[in-house]
């Protein structure tokens, strides 16, 4: 028996001719249900939490998210118990590249800018590339990457946190929320950070929640010294109210929402998988061109903690409009 959110596209179709599926809402998934069900594989986006109080007694050996982080999976607790964990890492790397740049786009149309992104993974890569191509200046935070002697592109100056966020006057966050290990990134632009920001820089979180200081920002947009874009938040979806009452540019965690992402996830957990299933038949419908409006979260929207996944899932799918600039261009210009 495989378990499947049904949020997730054409999982049930491509699945059901060879195996047996049963579609539920992914914040219906209960320990009973796996252990009633006899399911071997559970196939999830990111409102299931799984831990071993979800698994224990129960035959899953696979556990599988169509989403990029997998934070909301106790991923070392599933591997003492010989579960496969299995993701789909950088599906929505493009979405979220585009999310940055639209926002750019409205509150940094001009000028000369400095870019700092904190994260050169599968989004600060692409964003980089973006940055190259509009003749901005790119510095890079990416401690893990440059301890494993990864060498970054000659157009990206790699540099310290503290210089990053002093020197630019647009900051992006593109790292996952880890709060152990050798490189933790909670509460990684911290207070004092925030506090070495240039006047009047463009702070934007799309990564997760927990990795700013959001007191810290708060105090330095009221006083009019930042502009900042939160997709994110600090105990989620608990969202503190001041900063609600004091970022006027939050949304819904909804930068990964394209058509192509959503699709694309699904594709990577039947790869990654390798289960039997029938082509997968995406169902995406023709770009109108027109503008696309993010949704904003506000203290009238957010009544209660429920209302922040009911706005998740009524916003609209956009799609994705760049074509990414590849390495050859961005090797071959002159910033």
């Amino acid at each position: 028996m495989i378990i499947v959110d049904a949020h997730i596209p054409g999982l049930v179709a491509a699945l059901s001719p060879h195996h047996d599926v049963h579609a539920v809402d992914g914040r219906s998934i209960t320990n009973e249900l796996l252990r009633t069900t006899a399911a071997t594989t559970l196939i999830i986006r990111s409102v299931t939490r799984v831990d071993t109080a979800l698994l224990d007694g129960t035959s899953v050996t696979t556990v599988a998210t169509a989403t990029t982080g997998i934070d909301h999976i106790d991923v070392d607790a599933l591997r003492r118990k010989n579960i496969r964990v299995v993701s789909a890492a950088g599906c929505n790397a493009q979405a979220v590249a585009e999310y940055v740049l639209d926002w750019i786009d409205v509150l940094r149309p001009t000028g000369t800018h400095t870019i700092g992104i904190i994260g050169f993974g599968n989004v600060g890569s692409r964003l980089a590339r973006y940055a190259r191509m509009r003749g901005m200046r790119i510095l890079v935070n990416d401690s893990p990457l440059a301890d494993a002697g990864f060498v970054f592109p000659s157009w990206v100056t790699p540099v310290a946190l503290h210089e990053l966020v002093q020197q630019s006057t647009i900051i992006s966050v593109h790292v996952p929320y880890v709060d152990s290990g050798s490189h933790p990134t909670h509460n990684l632009l911290t207070d004092d950070l925030i506090d070495q920001c240039r006047l009047n820089a463009l702070v934007i979180n799309s990564a997760r929640g927990g990795i700013v200081d959001e007191a810290a920002l708060v105090r330095r947009v009221k006083h009019g010294e930042l502009s900042a874009v939160l997709d994110v938040f600090t105990n989620e979806p608990t969202i503190d109210p001041h900063v609600l009452d004091h970022l006027p540019y939050c949304t819904p965690h909804i930068a990964g929402y394209t058509y192509q992402a959503k699709w694309r996830g699904a594709q990577m957990v039947l790869d990654a998988l390798g289960l039997e299933h029938t082509p997968l038949q995406p169902d995406i419908p023709v770009d109108d061109g027109m503008p696309y409006v993010y949704p904003r979260v506000t203290r009238s929207t957010m009544r209660c903690d429920a209302d922040f996944e009911s706005l998740r899932t009524l916003t609209p799918l956009r799609h994705e409009r760049r074509p990414l600039p590849t390495l050859e261009e961005c090797n071959a210009t002159h910033a």
